[in-house]
C-alpha cells in the first residue's frame, strides 16, 4: 500500500526472557497495524536486566512512497 501516510501505534509486551508475550497494534490500515504488531511479536529482544516484564508503547511513522 505505497500510498498509505500516517501512523500505526504498536504496544508489546515483552517477557523476562526477551520474547514479546503479545503485540497489538491500531491506527492507519487495519491490515497494516497488524502486519506491523506480527512483526513485532516475531522479534527476540535482550532479556530485561530486572529480569521483569516490559512494555512498549511505539508509534511507527509511515510516509507515502516517494516523499
Amino acid at each position: 500500500k505505497p500510498g498509505l501516510g500516517g501512523t500505526v501505534s504498536v504496544q508489546f509486551l515483552i517477557a523476562g526472557n526477551g520474547s514479546v508475550q503479545a503485540s497489538s497494534g491500531s491506527g492507519l490500515d487495519g491490515e497494516v497495524s497488524g502486519c506491523v504488531a506480527g512483526v513485532i511479536k516475531n522479534i527476540k529482544f535482550p532479556a530485561p536486566k530486572n529480569g521483569g516484564n516490559v512494555q512498549v508503547n511505539y508509534p511507527f511513522n509511515f510516509h507515502p512512497a516517494g516523499q
